[in-house]
């Protein structure tokens, strides 16, 4: 084994330093207020469950609130498990509604994906503990001493403010952006090299951190959804020669290009200082709807009005994302939305998702949902653990239901894998534990220094040497804490915990292969290509609404919403992993979400341009069948997308170009009449919109398909 020290930006290691300084001193408390009771062990867990799995980042604020918050949940779960400890049904349905419960709310993120896992731990302890209920209160207080220490450990010890970099990246995209933009405005050339440099910052500082975001709040969402759509709206534009094409000479499309300049410029300023002045996306919208009269003119009275409307399709689609990554901003701030309908009229410009924590619990309650399925997968794991400990009367259980906790993986063979890992790093745990305490069992001082020592190793070797290596910290660490806990030293402890490491793993790999063994991650696949199709439909409806006047079911928006978010999720899980593999494959993920998020758009706008409108079929019929042939040819591309997803047979459909049919049918009608000319308009620039979600879907790549 090559020993590689991999630790980015010394996350492990400021982890062991607060653990070092805590856990020790912790233990001792425990001992000395509360001896022969279970509060050394609750002390000792705690903080090193707080400080180096918790470690809740964000400003000092929130960290205090999410910390308090983790207080309250500990209290509460460590009732549980001492009501529910000592009786093996009880137990057992506890630990699988605890389990469940916990595992399911990390679809949250920020600080209860941070809280819930530590959560979980202290519940498996104290319910393996099948104390009376007179040890409840010692197991509170040792609760309490955990907390009264990882407060200022969290707080003052090599402290970090975490999502600074995201943020940093964040305010250099947009700045990025606004450079563009101001380029459009100018004449000048795009320089998209320094585009793709910022976007290669943005998933530098997103991908692969764990703390990339903190907290409950909107402003943590937002900051969230604002780095993935910003990654979306530069790779919009630098998939093709689009956004590089000339302006056209209209005075409100250069005005939406300085406007939409001055707004990028104005939120990567907000975001780096806190004194400067709050973006806004009014100016924009009112130009945005300035341009579509000025386009219904020019449309009616210039002879190559076409081609010029056609033209002006680049910088209102640029204005419109503009002003939805203003909003975003704007919830990062902490600042309240602007009331658009007076300067749109009948027009909509979408608004991203608004975050909700009833509307995330709620949707991702489905089987379809990765989420749900680690959950139940996780309940039943740890449930039957219990059961096992229970009926066979292991010493320790919960280093039974640790180890399943610690295995299981989204699919079977991964978790064989984990499980073997497991098993090695436990091992060689328990061979260094032998020689370090059975040399001299008598010198306690000596075992108490050695125990700084594995404290450290067991917070530090797992994010800085691998899993293996941290399963042998670990393994050292609890030998030598129960050892001094129930002093003299016993080669019964060694045993008992390559015992129980070795039936949590097989009741983990158990539990994978029986429930979804092709792996949660088809969860994934299959919630990407739901929320394409149920895109798809969207897209359809709302052409056949802006042709025909039939207006469309608003449950297709809503559907795709919801297997969007559910998919989203799945990537979520890759995000933060220090694992190589798994952040590239969460990449590829991403970026095709991100492309995704054209066609969700394309079919709220087009949908929305009929509302108090005649259909094209009464204006001007000519222009019905080459709109609706364009949509067909984007349809059948994300269906081939999501055959790919899926996994099914088949070529990609639709290798050309969308064709331009609309705009040569636009040239024979006659658009004097001002009613014909807006509907005409909104074939265009429905053209443009379904050549971008076009485009979108030929640039998609199926993380581990070979259709392209």
């Amino acid at each position: 084994m090559k020993l590689r020290i991999h630790d980015p930006a010394h996350i492990a290691l400021h982890r062991g330093i607060r653990a070092t300084i805590g856990v020790p001193l912790a233990m001792a408390l425990g001992i000395l207020l509360l001896p022969g009771t279970p509060a050394a062990l609750i002390a000792a867990f705690g903080v090193l469950v707080t400080v180096a799995i918790a470690d809740f980042g964000g400003m000092r604020s929130e960290q205090v609130r999410s910390l308090g918050g983790m207080a309250l949940a500990g209290a509460i779960v460590l009732t549980i498990g001492v009501l529910a400890g000592g009786r093996p049904w009880s137990a057992v349905l506890a630990t699988f509604i605890v389990t469940v419960l916990l595992t399911y709310v990390v679809l949250l993120h920020g600080a209860v994906a941070s809280g819930a896992p530590p959560v979980l731990i202290m519940y498996v302890v104290s319910v393996s503990l099948g104390v009376p209920l007179s040890e409840l209160g010692p197991i509170l207080g040792g609760w309490l001493i955990a907390m009264a220490l990882a407060l200022p450990l969290t707080l003052f010890v090599v402290p970090r403010r975490t999502t600074a970099p995201v943020r940093k990246a964040v305010e250099s995209a947009l700045a990025a952006l606004a450079d563009v933009a101001r380029s459009r405005a100018t004449g000048a050339p795009l320089d998209l090299d320094a585009l793709r440099t910022a976007e290669a910052d943005l998933q530098a500082s997103y991908f692969g951190n764990p703390f990339r975001a903190s907290g409950l709040s909107q402003r943590n969402h937002a900051l969230q959804l604002l780095a993935s759509q910003l990654q979306g709206f530069i790779a919009a534009i630098t998939r093709g020669t689009y956004f590089s094409a000339d302006r056209v000479d209209s005075p409100t499309t250069a005005l939406l290009a300085e406007e939409s300049a001055g707004a990028l410029a104005a939120s990567a300023d907000a975001l780096g200082e806190a004194a400067a002045p709050a973006p806004s996306g009014l100016a924009i919208a009112a130009t945005w709807q300035g341009q579509w009269d000025e386009a219904v003119t020019v449309l009616s009275s210039d002879p190559d009005g076409v081609a010029k409307v056609d033209g002006m399709f680049p910088d209102r689609a640029f204005a419109l994302a503009t002003v939805r990554l203003t909003m975003l901003v704007r919830r990062v701030l902490g600042i309240g939305g602007e009331d658009f309908a007076p300067v749109l009229g009948a027009h909509t410009i979408p608004e991203p998702p608004m975050p909700s924590i009833r509307r995330e619990l709620i949707s991702q309650a489905h089987l379809r949902s990765p989420w749900a399925r680690l959950a139940l997968r996780a309940g039943v794991g740890v449930a039957l653990a219990v059961l096992v400990v229970e009926m066979v009367g292991l010493a320790h259980g919960f280093w039974v239901m640790l180890g399943v906790v610690s295995v299981l993986r989204l699919d079977p063979s991964t978790t064989f894998k984990m499980g073997a890992l497991a098993i090695g790093g436990t091992l060689l745990g328990a061979v260094v534990a032998v020689l370090v305490i059975f040399v001299d069992d008598r010198n306690e001082s000596l075992l108490w220094i050695l125990f700084v020592g594995a404290v450290f190793l067991a917070t530090w070797a797992p994010g800085a040497l691998g899993f293996t290596l941290g399963q042998a910290a670990f393994s050292l660490f609890v030998i030598i804490a129960f050892s001094l806990i129930a002093w003299p030293p016993d080669l019964a402890t060694v045993e008992q915990r390559v015992l129980d490491i070795c039936v949590g793993v097989v009741v983990g790999v158990l539990v994978a292969a029986l429930m979804w063994p092709r792996g949660v991650m088809r969860g994934l696949m299959s919630n990407v290509a739901d929320a394409i199709d149920s895109a798809r439909a969207a897209l359809v409806a709302g052409v056949t609404h802006l042709v025909t006047g039939t207006a469309p079911s608003s449950m297709h928006l809503g559907e795709a919403g919801a297997d969007l978010a559910r998919a989203r999720d799945v990537v979520e899980m890759g995000v933060g992993s220090t694992n190589p593999q798994v952040v590239a494959s969460a990449r590829e993920w991403q970026a095709l979400l991100g492309h995704l998020r054209t066609l969700v758009v394309a079919g709220h706008l087009l949908g929305s341009w009929a509302y108090e409108r005649p259909p094209i079929d009464r204006e001007a019929p000519q222009l019905s069948p080459p709109l609706q042939g364009e949509c067909t040819v984007a349809d059948d591309a994300w269906a081939g997308v999501a055959r790919a997803v899926r996994g099914q047979a088949g070529k990609r459909d639709g290798t050309s170009p969308v064709s331009s049919d609309v705009l040569g049918v636009a040239r024979t009608v006659d658009l004097s009449a001002p009613e014909v000319a807006d509907r005409a308009l909104a074939a265009i620039w429905g053209h443009g919109w379904l050549r971008m979600t076009r485009d979108a879907a030929q640039a998609c790549v199926v993380p581990g398909s070979s259709s392209h």
